[in-house]
């Protein structure tokens, strides 16, 4: 979530008077469709911003673009929509927010971006995930979960910044989701052959399930809030079934989705379009056609006090 947003549950612990300038606005949102990425102020249109953009991260106030050459990122300013870096990397394929830092899987593994006092920096091959084991990434304070051909690695991030190998397990087929559950675990789903199965791993228990049964999830997130600080967090969670119907919201037709948790807002590709859905209200609102896409990825941006952050 980053040490911004952690900052924000510690302010409110301090309660602050309720003063409502300590209380996060939201901006806008960024918003991947398939390659397109666009910029979708609050309550105004999304402004195409940028082409054959594969992925992208949120951490504090940068945004992280992997472009689809597949052989370069971007670093973005989130607000003014400045590019500030830029660096090569050899077959990028997979990006997630660390705590402060941003993890990306290429050719050679892994490596981890930071912006800090030196300037930005992209260090490669500190962690122990050898090639090809980058494929799909998660983090799970302390831990960094990559997916390759075949197996799933799990890495103990340690203040050495190299850290430890603590399991490798065997995954057959291809990884098409992954992502944090409850109670230290993760779970996924792998396709094999044209069927879909459910997998899950225990961070604190080590143990590994791989359903033999196929699976009706084809896509889950969780939210990272356990309590509603400022009264507009969801603390459930969102999934979608391989039929295309999501809960919550009932949605049929829906090829993919992603989660505004703070904000309480779910963003749905369905059919030929972009909808946002507000989960406390019911409201649902039109935002852009996109069609033949199957792809939508949502990077929130909030004001707190006089920052602009990266949320989940």
């Amino acid at each position: 979530m980053g040490s911004a947003v952690a900052a924000l549950g510690l302010l409110t612990a301090c309660h602050l008077d309720n003063d409502q300038s300590f209380f996060p606005r939201p901006v806008g949102v960024y918003l991947r469709i398939q390659r397109q990425l666009f910029w979708a102020p609050e309550g105004g249109t999304p402004i195409l911003l940028a082409q054959n953009i594969r992925r992208i991260c949120g951490t504090e106030n940068r945004l992280l673009l992997l472009h689809e050459g597949r052989d370069s990122i971007s670093v973005m300013e989130v607000g003014t929509h400045r590019h500030l870096h830029h660096f090569k990397l050899q077959d990028a394929t997979a990006i997630t927010e660390g705590k402060k830092q941003a993890y990306l899987g290429y050719a050679g593994g892994v490596c981890v971006y930071e912006d800090d006092r030196k300037g930005h920096t992209l260090r490669c091959g500190s962690l122990p995930l050898p090639a090809g084991a980058g494929r799909e990434l998660i983090y799970a304070h302390p831990y960094l979960v990559g997916t390759g051909r075949d197996s799933l690695w799990v890495v103990r991030l340690t203040s050495d910044k190299k850290g430890v190998v603590t399991n490798i397990l065997p995954l057959r087929g291809q990884v098409e989701a992954l992502w944090n559950e409850l109670s230290g675990s993760i779970a996924g789903v792998t396709r094999i052959g044209d069927t879909l199965y459910g997998f899950g791993y225990s961070l604190v228990n080590r143990t590994f399930v791989l359903s033999a049964t196929p699976t009706s999830v084809r896509k889950k997130q969780f939210s990272p809030y356990t309590q509603k600080a400022f009264g507009t967090e969801y603390l459930g969670e969102v999934a979608l079934s391989v039929s295309g119907f999501l809960v919550p919201g009932g949605w049929d037709r829906i090829r993919d989705f992603s989660c505004d948790f703070l904000g309480g807002k779910v963003y749905c590709l369905r059919e030929d379009s972009v909808w946002r859905y507000d989960v406390a209200t019911g409201e649902k609102q039109f935002l852009l056609y996109s069609p033949q896409s199957r792809e939508v990825e949502v990077v929130p941006i909030y004001r707190y006090g006089e920052a602009e952050i990266t949320t989940r």
